[in-house]
């Protein structure tokens, strides 16, 4: 089963074609640093990072508003006897 010359240079534009969309989401998902592109795989990183960092925030303003609950109730129970 031998191809004609047509049959070749049609699937040659095929590969060249899918080459090309596989060489545009490789450059979506890692970045192209040349051209000053973000890859998915970087800013995924970097809100994750991000989201990580929110979360400890919130815990420590957490901690400390749960803190000074407590200290205002123990002054408001107490501070008749200590003023």
């Amino acid at each position: 089963m031998a191809i004609t010359k047509k049959e070749y240079s049609d699937l040659k534009k095929e590969i060249d074609e899918i080459k090309a969309s596989v060489d545009e989401i490789k450059g979506a998902i890692i970045g192209n640093k040349e051209f000053g592109q973000e890859g998915l795989v970087n800013v995924v990183k970097r809100h994750e990072a991000y989201i990580e960092g929110d979360r400890k925030f919130k815990q420590k303003l957490v901690g400390v508003g749960a803190t000074l609950g407590t200290l205002w109730t123990l002054i408001l129970k107490f501070g008749d006897k200590l003023f």
